[in-house]
């Protein structure tokens, strides 16, 4: 029996998907966003786990930041570097006649909040 493929693909936030990576004190769930994932996977989309910038920059040891504070050519040209693997894979899925059509983040996040992130000065 072969298995036909939904074609579709979401990209999601690092920590939906793995809350470890969350500041210490800030988890909200103890291992994924289940509602999140859940609901992915009952409408047959495939997941691909965007890394997390602030874990990659700074370890898990790291505290709160806010935007501003990432809003510096340095850290600017660590996350393109980072996100060169990830987008070659969306690329190569989009070539095949996969539909990347979600984009999910993680509001309050200072890199990857979607309607809300840290600011201040």
């Amino acid at each position: 029996m072969k298995i036909r493929r939904s074609r579709k693909i979401a990209l999601v936030s690092h920590c939906i998907l793995n809350t470890n990576a969350k500041i210490e004190g800030t988890a909200s769930y103890p291992a994924a966003l289940q509602q999140v994932v859940g609901l992915l996977l009952a409408h047959h989309y495939g997941i691909i786990q965007l890394p997390c910038p602030e874990l990659r920059a700074m370890g898990l040891r790291r505290w709160g930041q806010v935007v501003e504070q990432y809003a510096n050519p340095f850290f600017t040209e660590a996350v393109r570097s980072m996100l060169v693997p990830t987008l070659r894979e969306i690329q190569e899925y989009v070539r095949n006649g996969y539909r990347v059509d979600l984009l999910i983040g993680i509001d309050k996040s200072p890199s990857c909040g979607v309607n809300l992130t840290c600011s201040g000065d």
